[in-house]
């Protein structure tokens, strides 16, 4: 004689509700799980999105900044730039303005006398552009032989352009130390 153990109906019954109570909580755990890594695959995306989006902010900076500043006082900010990360990097506070919280210079600015600068704008472009009568290639010529004649003009007076061309407007600076 062995025992043989056997499951009458109303066992059945609960066994197969027990193994239908665990395969549902079993899907459900799947599909939540499935939704998770399906929110967390669309943050990403934002964040990679984001990312890409401020590396663009980054370099339409750093062209702004190179249409605005001379080439030596870009490297003077970059320069000032890396020392401040590594000041801070290493636990400082970053220093106050001009040098007196103890870490490096905020300050990079230059007092430079005898110096004259000509802000030049083009009056009427405005009104130029928004006649819809005027091609614009008409306009980006015209524009074009202006500012040309300009940068002529810097050279013929050994001034420099302090600002690149920015809209109608034009800057030149006589006075002011070789920026070579």
């Amino acid at each position: 004689g062995e025992d043989v153990t056997v499951c009458e109906g109303n066992d059945w019954l609960w066994l197969v509700l027990w193994l239908v109570a665990v395969h549902l909580v079993g899907l459900f755990y799947a599909r939540r799980r499935r939704l998770d890594l399906l929110a967390h695959l669309h943050h990403l995306s934002q964040a990679a999105t984001s990312s890409a989006a401020i590396v663009s902010d980054a370099e339409a900076c750093k062209q702004l900044l190179s249409n605005i500043f001379p080439p030596q006082v870009l490297r003077q900010i970059e320069e000032q730039e890396q020392r401040l990360l590594q000041y801070d990097g290493e636990g400082g506070e970053g220093g106050g303005e001009g040098g007196g919280g103890g870490g490096p210079e905020r300050s990079i600015a230059q007092l430079h006398t005898g110096c004259s600068f000509l802000f030049a704008k083009v009056v009427g472009l405005a009104e130029l552009v928004g006649d819809r009568l005027q091609r614009p290639r008409t306009i980006l010529l015209l524009l074009q032989s202006i500012f040309d004649r300009f940068d002529r003009l810097t050279e013929t007076f050994n001034v420099q352009k302090v600002r690149k061309t920015v809209n109608e407007s034009y800057m030149v600076a006589a006075g002011l130390p070789d920026p070579e």
